[in-house]
């Protein structure tokens, strides 16, 4: 019996339809805040799912809403012209996902000064470059995979911006296209957030401003 009634389906649409799928836009919200689902590979931060992730230069991210930085809510302060994270956020959820390209020349690609990240944040984020993290304050130690629903680990005071230098512009930065994410994580589902980014090599070249185009998610 299960064979005709595969036969009928097949005979009225020709393949078997994929009812209830959806296409998952990011891993991290479809997949369980457990250790067990995450994937390690060698040299790279434990990722979720079997497709791209979401901090690669391959990734997909042309259904993600875009704004221009700095963005938060409830602690923008002084920061004028701000993307307004509430709706997104605020009471749904304590992360938001942020992905910047950006281009750099060849020559800029052999700098030997270093890159240096300059920011603003409430009150915890990870910080990715070419898939590669670089930085992070506030989610463990480096390397420790943060869920979508885990929350920053201490309460950021300092409403100054920190300079964090990342190495050598060389060893981080290819010549062309490169990709900047940054992970960013409130104290609670209700808490206050903020992502004001800098990205530039020391006394040379501005890559990123903090009021540059992102996409977010």
């Amino acid at each position: 019996m299960k064979w005709f009634l595969l036969g009928v389906v097949l005979s009225l649409f020709g393949s078997l339809p994929q009812w209830g799928s959806a296409e998952v836009i990011i891993n991290e919200f479809s997949a369980a805040s457990s250790d067990r689902v995450l994937r390690r590979i060698p040299g790279k931060n434990p990722s979720v799912g079997a497709t791209v992730s979401w901090q690669e230069a391959e990734y997909d991210d042309s259904r993600w809403r875009s704004g221009s930085g700095p963005f938060a809510y409830w602690s923008a302060g002084d920061v004028p012209g701000f993307t307004d994270l509430s709706g997104l956020m605020y009471g749904r959820a304590t992360s938001v996902y942020l992905r910047k390209s950006f281009v750099v020349s060849a020559l800029d690609a052999t700098s030997e000064a270093s890159l240096q990240l300059t920011i603003r944040y409430r009150h915890g984020f990870i910080a990715f470059l070419n898939g590669i993290e670089v930085a992070r304050r506030s989610m463990g130690p480096p390397g420790m995979f943060a869920f979508r629903d885990h929350t920053a680990f201490n309460f950021n005071t300092n409403n100054q911006a920190e300079t964090i230098e990342l190495g050598v512009s060389s060893n981080l930065l290819v010549a062309g296209e490169n990709i900047f994410c940054i992970q960013a994580h409130a104290l609670s589902i209700t808490g206050d957030v903020l992502v004001d980014a800098d990205l530039q090599i020391a006394d040379g070249s501005m890559l990123i401003t903090s009021d540059s185009e992102w996409r977010y998610f």
